[in-house]
């Protein structure tokens, strides 16, 4: 009986101890996978932190990737690593439609695969204070730097405030920026100015271009028959028109590239009445300043429907149904994709800035539907887009012009936006550096409440205006109005960039720096560093800077 227990002891102890030696094993197998997600985990992390800092900027980044499929290599991509190698900064220029923003999106692509720089993309020159890391190395790509149209009043005062910051943050040899700019933007007086952080490395693309080298990129969107007629025939063209003819082969591809606008508004005419539908879907890429939102469509959004009025008056402008739905709307914006649209995974885009000048020329020449876009349009594009005709000054061929009949209602949608507090979306108007402009500005701006403009530009309550992609009251048009943010506060010291003296004072505005200080007194107490002086100083007007001396501002 014994020898029997000591048996079962033994089959026990061995079977006890192989099972402990299963066990050591399986903790040794599961301990490897766990570190090995750690790992993982960590190079997650790592990539997480070298790509971007939020959702969009992996948003951008993607649509960035999947436009390396249409990329082509040139010279240019060697030249402007080897620039960046020994400077802090690049700013490729070129005419629109050149390819400087899938270059620098290239570049940006293979500095980041090759070192350990992140890339930031960044919707305006306050980004990179925003997501600047003293601890990181850092590229931060900016595309049209200071304006798509025109110069944007905030991003050069913007420049011009914080161009020493600038100079320290690169100096410390852990950041890089990387910004395209369109030629006509570049060589305008106001940027040029502000610019100086990108003298040393200016790479200007129309210049680097030769024919050959424009062929060889079209190449990727041309059949040999079109490319040799390029390469025989005394025609400009750029990369973009070449693509963008490969969506029409329907055009005479030599009458498309001497005259484009021609052939889209013979095309857009025929849609007009073959399908309204996309008709009305470009007019509202343009009411929306080129940017749809892919909440836009969403019929449970409360925000929607709270606007479904002013989208049926537009479908009934256009000559659609008023009980269109969004959801056939979305279907119509797919179907152009790749023609007049990009989409990434939150937003739809007009494919292209020189496509988006396209459309308002076209839209814009319309006079019931320039009266829509007065009423509905985002606040931004009226701003960069719009000209009184009244004022009988020089204007590009692209601008919405506003007839002697329109500009009442230019005006009250002027008071409308003041009313509501967008006072300084208001002053960024590309049109206030015309004197005529601003003395009917005026006439508006005295009918506001004294109390309420003042509260209003120095209450710290008003958002800031930045150009595209930045969360603000306007980041959506009156379409669909983002209104939690109207009561946001920004206390940053940037703040005062875009305030209406600040801006002024300046660009020089002699007529409007006046006017505040009729109004108001004792206005020093609402400025710290960046003063009204500092900036009148810096724009170089005399004039007003006697003013403020004068009203004591020493």
């Amino acid at each position: 009986m014994q020898n029997e227990l000591k048996k079962v002891e033994i089959r026990l102890l061995h079977n006890l101890d192989l099972l402990k030696k299963d066990i050591e094993k399986r903790f040794f197998e599961i301990d490897k996978v766990l570190v090995n997600h750690n790992t993982q985990l960590e190079i997650l992390r790592e990539n997480i932190s070298q790509c971007a800092c939020h959702d969009f900027h992996f948003v951008e980044i993607e649509h960035w990737k999947k436009q390396e499929e249409m990329f082509v290599e040139t010279p240019a991509v060697i030249k402007i690593l080897q620039c960046l190698e020994s400077e802090h900064t690049v700013l490729i220029v070129g005419e629109p439609g050149i390819g400087k923003s899938m270059l620098m999106h290239h570049v940006a692509l293979k500095i980041h695969s090759t070192t350990s720089y992140c890339i930031v993309p960044c919707s305006g020159i306050q980004d990179i204070f925003n997501h600047y890391n003293i601890d990181k190395r850092q590229m931060f790509v900016i595309d049209d730097i200071c304006g798509r149209f025109t110069p944007s009043l905030f991003d050069i005062e913007c420049l011009i405030k914080n161009e020493d910051t600038l100079k320290r943050m690169l100096e410390k040899g852990k950041t890089k920026i990387a910004a395209t700019c369109r030629l006509d933007i570049y060589f305008d007086e106001t940027y040029c100015k502000s610019c100086t952080v990108f003298k040393q490395s200016i790479f200007n693309l129309s210049e680097e271009y030769s024919k050959g080298g424009k062929l060889k990129i079209c190449m990727k969107y041309l059949s040999k028959t079109s490319c040799e007629l390029l390469k025989n025939q005394n025609v400009e063209f750029t990369p973009l028109m070449c693509y963008l003819y490969s969506k029409h082969e329907e055009f005479n591809l030599t009458e498309f590239l001497h005259c484009p606008y021609d052939a889209y508004e013979k095309e857009w005419e025929k849609l007009k009445a073959i399908h309204p539908l996309k008709y009305c879907s470009l007019f509202l890429c343009v009411i929306q300043n080129g940017i749809i939102k892919e909440s836009f469509f969403d019929i449970f959004n409360k925000r929607n429907n709270k606007k479904k009025d002013v989208l049926k008056n537009i479908y009934e402008i256009c000559e659609v149904n008023r009980n269109t739905s969004r959801i056939k709307m979305k279907s119509t914006f797919d179907s152009m994709i790749g023609t007049y649209l990009v989409k990434t995974k939150v937003e739809y885009r007009v494919i292209h800035d020189k496509m988006f000048d396209f459309l308002c020329s076209y839209f814009g020449s319309k006079d019931t539907l320039v009266r829509c876009i007065l009423r509905y349009s985002d606040i931004r594009l009226l701003n960069e887009r719009t000209q009184l005709e009244s004022i009988n000054e020089k204007h590009d061929k692209c601008t919405i012009l506003i007839s002697r009949s329109n500009e009442q209602e230019y005006f009250e949608r002027i008071k409308n936006d003041l009313e509501l507090g967008k006072i300084n979306q208001c002053f960024c108007s590309s049109q206030m550096k015309h004197k005529k402009h601003r003395a009917k500005f005026l006439k508006v701006l005295q009918t506001i409440d004294d109390n309420f403009l003042f509260e209003q530009m120095f209450s710290r309550k008003c958002l800031q205006y930045t150009s595209k992609h930045t969360e603000n009251v306007d980041a959506e048009p009156n379409i669909e109005v983002n209104e939690d943010s109207s009561d946001a506060e920004d206390n940053s010291d940037n703040s005062d960039l875009s305030e209406p003296l600040i801006t002024s004072c300046s660009r020089g505005y002699h007529d409007i720096v006046h006017f505040f200080f009729t109004k108001y007194v004792n206005l020093k107490n609402y400025y710290s560093f960046y003063t009204p002086l500092t900036a009148a100083c810096r724009g170089g007007n005399e004039k007003i800077v006697q003013l403020l001396i004068d009203k004591g501002w020493m």
